[in-house]
């Protein structure tokens, strides 16, 4: 039983069509790493919570709809990764990860994000490629050692002011969404070394100003 495994540090589980983890996973309280791939897991039980050591939680290809609180009590949490699921919404407390750096949702079928996710301090990398997003929350300029912002193939039509206070932002991809300008205000990201702005339906992109006034920066677009 996973009473005999207090010492087990990490698991990793590769092409078994599990559809749920034990409900006792929670007893596991050395557990560091936790890797499920290829699976067809539907759900995360709420003893998840209890690996108080855990400090990295990556799920890719299954079908988790959502996420449930309680991974929002695992404190040493620094990457959580959950690829290619159907995640609907995130839970409300995200913020409370205060030790996250590095946060993957590629491939899921979020529409928003929760405000606390404003409050993830030391996030280095944010990825949300391939979602529903329509909007992203006004308040994300907060993350300020975010470096790595990745929007690409969702349904942004606009960007929130706050976005141009993200000042050591290295990469910012905004590939195929439905942003129709690119504010002036980017200029204000002095640090930004890659900018995709492809498959945009833009109505004029001056992307020799963008290149004159980013001067250290690869900008990606459909302009000659």
């Amino acid at each position: 039983g996973f009473t005999n495994l207090q010492l087990l540090k990490g698991i990793c589980i590769i092409d078994v069509p599990l559809t749920e983890l034990p409900m006792n996973i929670g007893l596991l309280k050395g557990l560091e790493r936790l890797e499920v791939y290829n699976s067809k897991l539907e759900s995360i039980p709420n003893s998840i919570g209890q690996c108080s050591k855990l400090q990295e939680l990556t799920l890719v290809d299954g079908n988790l709809k959502d996420i449930p609180k309680s991974v929002c009590d695992l404190k040493n949490l620094q990457t959580l990764k959950i690829k290619n699921h159907q995640i609907l919404t995130l839970p409300n407390d995200i913020g409370g990860l205060s030790n996250l750096i590095y946060l993957y949702l590629n491939g899921n079928k979020l529409s928003s994000l929760p405000n606390s996710i404003c409050d993830l301090n030391n996030l280095f990398t944010l990825t949300l490629a391939e979602n529903d997003l329509s909007e992203l929350p006004k308040q994300i300029g907060r993350l300020s050692n975010l470096k790595l912002l990745a929007l690409q193939h969702n349904q942004l039509k606009k960007l929130p002011l706050g976005i141009f206070d993200l000042t050591s932002l290295q990469g910012l991809s905004l590939k195929d969404n439905k942003l129709k300008t690119l504010p002036k205000q980017i200029a204000d990201l002095q640090n930004l070394v890659e900018l995709d702005v492809r498959d945009n339906p833009f109505s004029s992109l001056d992307i020799d100003h963008y290149t004159k006034i980013l001067i250290n920066c690869r900008i990606k677009s459909n302009c000659c």
